[in-house]
């Protein structure tokens, strides 16, 4: 069967990250199981809570929570000093990625039974933890 070929060559690969500790707290148990879909939707939770932890917004949920916080227009919390187009294309690029992961990652999980493959599960984990290290290294505005 290919399937365990692929989940086994998937867990390798998934012990070789260095995901951000907090995404690996929430995710990596539920993974190691074979529970995809879940370590998915905990992880993104974690993400959401580290955002508020490190904006101190704690009124905000979800892609609210992420647009408000990343928002270039006003941010709390800011990926780089803000000083040109660039920069502001930067900060607008990472708050939609942040919310991205909520509406497509989080969500459709919360609300019906998707079916992830490992591997797949894998590329989304270590998206959500890179955006909870870029959290972690962003600044308050």
């Amino acid at each position: 069967d290919s399937g365990v070929g692929n989940a086994a060559k998937a867990l390798r690969a998934y012990e070789g990250l260095e995901l951000h500790p907090a995404i690996e707290r929430a995710a990596g148990k539920l993974y190691r199981d074979g529970h995809y879909a879940n370590a998915i939707e905990d992880a993104v939770k974690a993400l959401n809570a580290i955002v508020r932890l490190n904006s101190g917004v704690d009124d905000k949920d979800g892609t609210q929570l992420m647009e408000f916080v990343f928002s270039p227009k006003n941010p709390v919390l800011k990926f780089n000093n803000l000083a040109d187009q660039s920069d502001l294309d930067e900060q607008k690029g990472f708050m939609m990625m942040s919310s991205g992961a909520v509406a497509g990652l989080r969500n459709p999980r919360a609300h019906k039974l998707i079916k992830d493959d490992p591997e797949r599960a894998l590329e989304f984990i270590a998206f959500i933890s890179l955006m909870a290290k870029l959290s972690d290294e962003a600044t308050k505005a």
